[in-house]
């Protein structure tokens, strides 16, 4: 059968899959619209909710500055301030209690404290004459020193206080605070005036009984069975009532994920998490700006995905049989073309990376098969050339060292002067020949070691050794070359002795030169060069900065390649090998470790290794 037909056959059978996946694409779009929809409708309920409870707050301190504005209160104020007797202050009480608790049924007590932290008139006589022992306590309760220090109209509140006082109910309150001014002297504070505030009142805005009261049709807990507004203090601790435990108030902790959020953060998170009792619910937060609490809109996620979960049932229970057909018969058909392609695609994969030895197996007469052979004959056709070149190199380096190693004795020979002297400027020539020379035979065995990686490996030759004599072996060297070009060179080491490595001295030396010696060779004089050895936990990390060219980002994946260079690399130095840095990691990772660089084109480069140890 040919590929085509077979083909067909597959999609006719697997038509089916796409009804399966389509169905339940519905179902996930649905559910995920379903969540969108509340969580958006929650985010907008919470922020109605949160405009009805901050405009009822603010609604209490409007009423609290307005009453300390009163001049009858100020005017009582004053009078017992200056030695009243006590019928005055029992006048005011009266007055508190008979003309401005009326105004405002969630006030339940009224407060008028002198500037000693002395409750001098209350709507609750028995009051009278209490005063709290410290500063520290009367900040806690009243937030005194902020409303003595207050402007006029300024309004402090505290958190939730629970007193348990003579004439004070022993319930959570907020305390609302503002300065009482001077009759006579409108710029002088004489005292504060404190409403006590129960914040059970809060429920009722918070379960939209006040918005019903007002004139609404429904409060927010006739939408949903599990639907919850409550509001969580600093501490974690639910200061409203919940929908679903008796006696939260103060004792039940809400450590959920929008409450972390809020308060670590001030960040407003909606989202699916679990609750308080937790259950999974939908949920989203309000973190009003300097304020004492946060507030919470919470619904089950149950009730939310109730209608996809009916849906889902349905769908599932028909769609199986469908989907356990279209499985089974796809499979058959597949299974074996699936298996050729993947051996094709296994090979190909491989001849990218360089492996040309791998062959794909033919079976059958197809069109897989007919590009299985294709294959085939390209990897034959590469191996053969991959070979070829290798042993030109080979031949060509091994026969090139002889002669070239000749060369560099005899131009050693006369810079020591062993046939006579030379004139300077004779030596030098002969200097700059015996370093190109010396360069071409690093390049020569480069050339080889890479041979030698590809072909079998090269085997390490471990031996436990110091890192740092080392490292600090090859920059001594290292700055030699710094000094010649004229580079500002520094090599930072470690603040400890560092631990013996088991390693091939010889190779790690010779990646450390590399780098070191890329790094001056990419920097412009008058270029700084950083280079250090340091240990992070349990590996030793050998770095080098520097100020040079850098290395274009769209190249920086290349350049452990084998051969490669990035494209500014010949502005600095124009003839190199790109092979440096491919021997580097191939020593690096045979010792088991990392090597790794960033870079940033005409700012620098650093280039780093570690070494496990």
């Amino acid at each position: 059968m040919s590929l085509m037909a077979k083909l067909i056959s597959i999609f006719f059978f697997v038509s089916f899959i796409p009804i399966v996946f389509l169905s339940i694409f519905g179902v996930v779009k649905m559910s995920n619209a379903l969540r969108d929809e509340e969580l958006n409708n929650l985010t907008l309920v919470a922020e109605q909710t949160e405009g009805h409870v901050l405009s009822f707050i603010e609604g209490l301190k409007d009423r609290t500055a307005d009453w300390a504005s009163d001049g009858h209160i100020r005017k009582d104020t004053e009078l017992i301030i200056k030695g009243g007797d006590a019928t005055l202050s029992e006048s005011l009480g009266r007055y508190l209690h008979d003309e401005k608790l009326p105004l405002n049924e969630t006030i339940i007590i009224s407060d008028v404290i002198d500037k000693n932290g002395v409750i001098i008139a209350s709507s609750k006589p028995v009051r009278i004459g209490e005063y709290e022992s410290s500063i520290e306590e009367l900040d806690e309760e009243y937030s005194f020193s902020s409303a003595i220090a207050g402007k006029t109209g300024e309004v402090f509140t505290t958190g939730i206080i629970v007193e348990d006082e003579k004439g004070h109910p022993a319930y959570p309150m907020i305390h609302f605070s503002t300065p009482i001014r001077s009759i006579e002297n409108s710029e002088e504070t004489i005292g504060i005036l404190v409403n006590h505030f129960l914040i059970k009142e809060l429920n009722d805005v918070l379960s939209g009984k006040r918005q019903v009261l007002l004139g609404a049709r429904s409060g927010h807990k006739a939408r949903a069975e599990t639907l919850e507004f409550y509001l969580v203090n600093k501490d974690k601790l639910m200061i409203t009532e919940s929908r679903f435990l008796k006696d939260a108030v103060l004792k039940q902790i809400v450590d959920t994920v929008p409450v972390r959020n809020c308060l670590d953060s001030g960040e407003e998170t909606a989202g699916l998490y679990l609750d308080y009792r937790n259950v999974a619910v939908y949920g989203s937060a309000m973190c009003p700006i300097d304020q004492f609490w946060v507030l919470i809109a919470e619904i089950d996620q149950k009730e939310v995905l109730a209608p996809v979960y009916a849906l889902q049932n349905i769908l599932l229970t028909v769609l199986a049989l469908v989907l356990l057909a279209s499985v089974l018969s796809s499979f058959l058909f597949s299974n074996n073309l699936v298996r050729r392609i993947t051996n094709v695609h296994k090979i190909v994969d491989s001849i990218g990376n360089g492996d040309f030895s791998g062959r794909v197996k033919i079976s059958g007469r197809d069109s897989i098969a007919k590009i299985g052979e294709g294959v085939n004959i390209a990897a034959e056709s590469l191996e053969k050339s991959n070979d070829l070149r290798n042993k030109f190199i080979q031949i060509v380096s091994h026969q090139l060292r002889t002669p070239l190693n000749s060369m560099r004795w005899n131009l050693e020979a006369l810079l020591a002067e062993e046939f006579g002297e030379m004139k300077k400027e004779q030596k030098e020539f002969i200097r700059v020949t015996h370093d190109a020379n010396v360069e071409v035979i690093r390049r020569i065995h480069d050339l080889l070691i890479v041979m030698d990686i590809e072909e079998h490996g090269l085997p390490l030759e471990k031996e436990t050794i110091s890192i740092e004599s080392i490292v600090g072996t090859a920059m001594i060297e290292w700055r030699k070359k710094c000094d010649i070009k004229g580079l500002e060179c520094e090599f930072i080491k470690p603040d400890f002795s560092m631990p013996d490595l088991k390693i091939d001295a010889i190779k790690i030396r010779d990646v450390v030169d590399k780098l070191a010696d890329n790094s001056a060779s990419y920097t412009a004089p008058k270029g700084k060069i950083v280079a250090s050895l340091k240990k992070l936990d349990s590996k030793i990390r050998f770095e080098i900065a520097d100020t040079g060219i850098g290395i274009p980002l769209a190249e920086q994946k290349k350049i452990f390649t084998r051969f490669y260079r990035a494209s500014n690399a010949p502005t600095m130095k124009q003839d190199a090998s790109g092979l440096s840095l491919y021997i580097s990691k191939h020593y690096i990772e045979q010792h088991g470790g990392t090597i790794g660089f960033s870079s940033e084109e005409g700012k620098g480069t650093v280039f780093w290794f570690e070494l496990p140890v």
